[in-house]
């Protein structure tokens, strides 16, 4: 069988947090305070702190909204 990842609390906050992300897309935007818009952004990135032993990194999950509970905790990983 497919071999997955052990999740942790992280993907789950990070499914929650594009399921809210959905409901409110002015969550994920940017205002353009010199042409008085918001840019509302299509994809959803998620950046997570973590500690490695060269430092603090901050590793970037992009499409989150593209990806399963599973795909996160791996993406994760990967990237920490």
């Amino acid at each position: 069988g497919v071999e997955r990842p052990k999740l942790t609390l992280l993907p789950f906050l990070m499914r929650a947090m594009v399921k809210a992300i959905a409901d409110q897309p002015n969550l994920n935007s940017l205002f353009d305070d010199e042409a008085g818009i918001i840019h509302q952004h299509g994809g959803i990135h998620i950046g997570i702190a973590a500690q490695t032993p060269t430092g603090l990194v901050v590793p970037v999950v992009k499409h989150a909204e593209a990806r399963d509970i599973w795909e996160c905790g791996a993406e994760i990983i990967r990237l920490a």
